[in-house]
């Protein structure tokens, strides 16, 4: 299932076809997965043009340093523009020194990505178990895989509109902000689908808490949230951002619905029976839908129309919010039937009040502070609807 094909100097043409041996190769692998009605999956080195095809590519055997890091970000971003939208890199690097801290803020950038996976060459002191780091290190990491896990609704509703649209997974700032010039030169920073934008740590940090700085652009028109502290930012600024270990740049885009599940050890295969919305309040009125899709995950019924699509909506007039989920449109087999639904609601005025399809509803608190409606098992053909004041 893992192509390394590296003799294109050697070989690098398919005889009587027009194509590297490569790319002939990435075609045979991939259509052979696709025995028995699954969906084609293959992983390889990229093979140049039209090789989008074939995904998911891996970059190749990176060395172990911080410049490699930095330079991950920036190409992630730079080959969706080419139509190679799923990279999956060695995380923590193939060679060099052992890095904890390094493989930390790797880590934090690999769940942003296609594919999140640790990997090294054959040698013992590069062992990259994120258990057997720092206590620090470790917690770090665990809370990274563990977001990884929470955010699978929203990923795979993203690799859906990029499957139809051919927008990237990851994207350069310009292609959602390109009327504004200061989004052509931000290397270091990308959205992640719609909704989140991240800026990851490429530098080492300092102190007991490893704090590191990355430079942040806020795209005017916009509104931002600090996806780990809540903090607002208003767009159409740049700022220094400093993080410990344990924490990033990564801003949740405010007027959107933010996607996601409980912590599950199967965030792919695991039932979407519980919903996690989170909503910040936009800068001024919005009116914003993000399509929730659902289909069996393995086989090609969703070329044949099998598969679920469930219209979150996020309107806000004034002080007045509401959250909308819509009726889900459309079928597969296996789908649920039935599922609850955790909305968070940061910044709303619970004092004035919470309704639930038109009824008051009790509002409690997590331990972050953030006001949340608990929603019991209730028919995904029904729309619920959430409304409160800001």
């Amino acid at each position: 299932w893992w192509l390394d094909w590296q003799q294109n100097y050697l070989y690098p043409y398919v005889a009587g076809h027009n194509s590297t041996s490569l790319q002939w190769i990435n075609e045979l692998y991939y259509r052979n997965s696709m025995r028995e009605g699954k969906r084609g999956a293959g992983y390889s080195r990229w093979a140049g043009w039209g090789d989008h095809r074939h995904p998911i590519q891996f970059s190749g055997d990176a060395q172990a340093n911080w410049p490699m890091l930095a330079f991950e970000v920036k190409l992630t971003a730079c080959s969706g523009q080419g139509g190679c939208y799923y990279w999956a890199h060695d995380i923590g690097g193939f060679r060099g020194e052992p890095n904890p801290e390094l493989t930390t803020r790797w880590t934090q950038f690999g769940a942003l990505s296609a594919a999140l996976r640790v990997h090294s060459t054959k040698d013992k002191k590069l062992d990259r178990r994120p258990w057997i780091s720092g206590k620090k290190e470790t917690e770090a990491m665990r809370r990274m895989y563990h977001f990884r896990s929470q955010l699978m609704p929203y990923i795979y509703s993203n690799v859906w509109h990029t499957h139809n649209t051919m927008v990237p997974l990851n994207r350069s700032m310009f292609i959602d902000f390109g009327s504004q010039k200061e989004s052509f030169d931000q290397p270091q920073q990308f959205m992640f689908g719609d909704v989140l934008m991240a800026a990851p740590i490429t530098s080492p940090g300092a102190g007991e808490n490893k704090v590191a700085s990355q430079k942040v652009w806020f795209p005017k028109g916009e509104v931002w949230y600090d996806y780990f502290t809540g903090e607002r930012f208003d767009g159409g600024q740049t700022q220094d951002i400093s993080k410990p270990l344990d924490e990033f740049p990564l801003y949740v885009r405010g007027g959107h619905i933010l996607a996601m599940q409980p912590y599950t050890s199967r965030p792919a295969t695991t039932p979407l029976t519980k919903l996690e919305l989170t909503a910040y309040p936009a800068g001024d009125d919005a009116d914003n839908t993000f399509e929730l899709y659902e289909d069996d995950g393995i086989s090609l019924d969703y070329t044949k129309g099998k598969y679920s699509v469930t219209k979150l909506n996020y309107s806000q007039k004034g002080n007045k919010v509401t959250i909308t989920v819509n009726p889900a449109e459309g079928a597969y087999d296996g789908c649920i039937e039935k599922r609850s639904y955790k909305v968070c609601i940061p910044k709303a005025d619970v004092k004035a009040g919470v309704k639930v399809n038109g009824k008051k509803r009790r509002v409690s608190v997590d331990k972050s502070g953030i006001p949340v409606i608990e929603i019991p098992e209730t028919d995904v053909r029904k729309k619920v609807m959430v409304e409160y004041s800001i």
